[in-house]
């Protein structure tokens, strides 16, 4: 008879870095940046957000629930894609920043990082295209 040998489990050693300290750090950013954006935009002299924007991030936000599997998911991409989207704050090639403008564009990366990264709306699994 022949013995089972029984394999050993491998621990996978740390870097030593710990990413939650990190992720608390850019939470407690992001939540500042938030609340500036909120009122640069309500000192503006132009209307910077519209209605027809919130029902698009609840359309979002409603499908991403129907569509996937778990919640969590869902909230990690908002989340994840909510960060992402701050890019656009970032300053590119024109000649006056104009931080108006980019509170615009902050909405449709916010959409566009949302749809590229959520695990719902990816062809895999049951929706694949690859069958």
């Amino acid at each position: 008879m022949a013995t089972k040998r029984k394999k050993k489990k491998i621990k996978r050693k740390s870097a030593g870095i710990n990413l939650i300290i990190w992720i608390y750090i850019l939470g407690i950013l992001g939540l500042f940046f938030t609340i500036y954006i909120g009122y640069r935009a309500s000192i503006a002299d132009r209307k910077l957000f519209s209605v027809s924007m919130l029902a698009l991030f609840a359309g979002l936000l409603f499908e991403s629930f129907r569509i996937s599997t778990s919640w969590k998911n869902v909230v990690f991409t908002f989340l994840g894609s909510y960060f992402f989207s701050l890019a656009a704050f970032l300053p590119g090639k024109e000649a006056i920043y104009s931080f108006e403008n980019h509170i615009e564009w902050d909405s449709f990366m916010f959409q566009i990082a949302n749809l590229t990264t959520n695990p719902a709306f990816l062809p895999i699994d049951k929706f694949s295209l690859f069958r």
